[in-house]
């Protein structure tokens, strides 16, 4: 063990000169400290992880034990937050109380949880020790379209149409002007100049046409009048086609166009022969329910154009809420074509003392949106700290009153 003596000088006590004076005078033998001593018998010390002090009578105390009490220093009681048992969740951290017991602290505010959704315009993090999802205006969602702005608002995804400039999706060249927010072969005759084909005018179906395709006669490659063959655009349903790119569904049949068919592309019911346009595909029934889709890939199918219950576990529409895991309310995640509530495994309410040594445990939901008290029970003989039985100690403190700790056990004084 190190001492460090103070560099202050230290005074001679008088008092023990002159008793040794007095001894030589009644002929004893006169005690001196020893050589570069000061003659003062106890300098106190205290050190970092053990300490030493001077005992009731004057000379030097005793060292602590280890973890419990001290017979004569400073009471040192051991505990590493990266030894305590693993948080109940990721927005509680380790810690260690007053007393050297481990025990769970809040995460800070603002920590974002592992679990994210990207672009849901919404961040999840902890906040107040608990999983919350908060707006987050840079989690953008990417439609994939060119001729929308992408953005978030309340929370929200939000895409609006862009009036103008250049695309390349869907045979098109321009964005639509009329805010459709799809890419289009023209607004205006301008759009259409420098066509290698000849196609320089801009007819009502914004596509650009040889000056043949506006004449209201059935002439040139047209397959009906002013629609169809290589040169017009495609021809509206119930017109006369040749081939499926005659027609504006794709859907040429014994010679005439016809509505498009379950999982066909649609921008409208219209266009559908089911006339139900859903997820931008032609469906086989309308398909409005909280959690369900007509896009193969949403609800597993596989095939688009059948509407079915959105995969457990996801919520691509944004049809449910998302609230805090205290209210056993709903995830924000779709469960068998409803929004699922948190399962009994989630803890709705945390544990806290009641009392020196009686304790409410955690709180879990029941998985029908309920919070289910759970039931009080008896740490006796330790001490309930912060919602916590300790079961073992290393502090008296850790024990009721009347009993101590001894051998990490707390047992009667």
């Amino acid at each position: 063990m190190t001492h460090r003596i103070s560099s202050l000088p230290l005074r001679k006590d008088r008092r023990l000169e002159r008793r040794g004076e007095q001894a030589e005078g009644r002929g004893l033998r006169r005690l001196r400290p020893p050589h570069g001593w000061p003659s003062l018998l106890c300098v106190p010390l205290l050190l970092v992880a053990v300490g030493n002090g001077c005992d009731d009578n004057g000379g030097p105390g005793g060292s602590g034990g280890t973890g419990g009490g001290s017979t004569g220093g400073t009471t040192i009681v051991s505990c590493n937050p990266a030894q305590c048992p693993e948080p109940s969740s990721e927005c509680k951290v380790a810690a260690c109380s007053a007393q050297g017991a481990c025990i769970e602290k809040d995460a800070p505010d603002g920590q974002p949880a592992s679990a994210q959704v990207e672009g849901d315009c919404k961040q999840n993090v902890c906040q107040k020790g608990q999983p919350a999802a908060v707006n987050d205006g840079k989690d953008v969602e990417n439609d994939g379209q060119d001729c929308t702005t992408d953005s978030c608002e309340a929370g929200l995804p939000k895409h609006e149409p862009t009036l103008e400039g250049k695309c390349e999706q869907a045979g098109g060249k321009v964005c639509d002007a009329f805010g459709s927010g799809t890419c289009v072969g023209c607004n205006v005759d301008l759009d259409c100049e420098g066509d290698p084909e000849g196609k320089t005018f801009c007819d009502d179906a914004q596509v650009c046409v040889v000056p043949d395709c506006l004449d209201a006669e059935h002439n040139g490659a047209e397959t009906d009048v002013d629609c169809g063959g290589p040169d017009c655009a495609p021809c509206l349903e119930g017109s006369m086609c040749e081939v499926d790119a005659d027609c504006l569904s794709t859907v040429c049949s014994e010679g005439t166009c016809h509505k498009n068919p379950l999982g066909a592309a649609c921008g409208d019911a219209s266009e559908c022969e089911s006339a139900n346009c859903v997820d931008a595909v032609c469906c086989d029934t309308p398909c409005s329910g909280i959690c369900e889709s007509c896009s193969g890939s949403k609800n597993g199918a596989g095939v688009d154009g059948q509407c079915g219950w959105v995969i457990n576990g996801l919520d691509p529409d944004n049809d449910c809420p998302q609230d805090p895991p205290s209210t056993c309310q709903f995830t924000g995640q779709c469960f068998a074509g409803a929004c699922a509530m948190y399962p009994p495994t989630t803890k709705c309410g945390f544990a806290v003392c009641i009392g020196p040594s009686t304790i409410d445990p955690d709180d879990f939901c029941t998985g029908d949106g309920t919070c289910l008290p759970g039931p009080m029970f008896d740490c006796w003989p330790y001490a309930c700290t912060n919602g916590y039985c300790p079961w073992s100690c290393i502090a008296d403190a850790e024990c009721l009153p009347g009993f101590h700790c001894s051998k990490l056990q707390c047992v009667p004084q």
